[in-house]
């Protein structure tokens, strides 16, 4: 009984399985882990700054927007005036080739 105990033990084969488990940590998961981690953190501070960089183009582009806005609106009044005064100017010429015509 006592050689069946030890043969089951068999104390070298778990620190062989132990060192081996502890070096590919070490080795192979750690770094894989570390690598993971920069990469996780460097994907979240890009979303991050092309975020605030999306909110920056919107901001510039809704305040261009309201300018051009503003401009067409502008525009527009310059356009009644300018057509007002063009009848007006119609009008007047008109008038007068009715007066000369009707004078001579």
């Amino acid at each position: 009984m006592a050689k069946l105990y030890e043969l089951a033990q068999e104390p070298n084969q778990p620190e062989l399985t132990k060192s081996l488990a502890h070096s590919l940590r070490n080795g192979l998961l750690i770094p894989v882990e570390t690598k993971f981690k920069t990469l996780e953190s460097n994907i979240a501070l890009l979303q991050n700054a092309m975020n605030s960089d999306v909110e920056k183009v919107m901001t510039e582009a809704n305040e261009k927007f309201a300018k051009l806005e503003a401009e067409l609106v502008i525009v527009k009044k310059f356009f009644r005036i300018c057509s007002a005064l063009s009848l007006v100017t119609v009008l007047g010429i008109v008038t007068t080739l009715i007066v000369l015509f009707t004078w001579y």
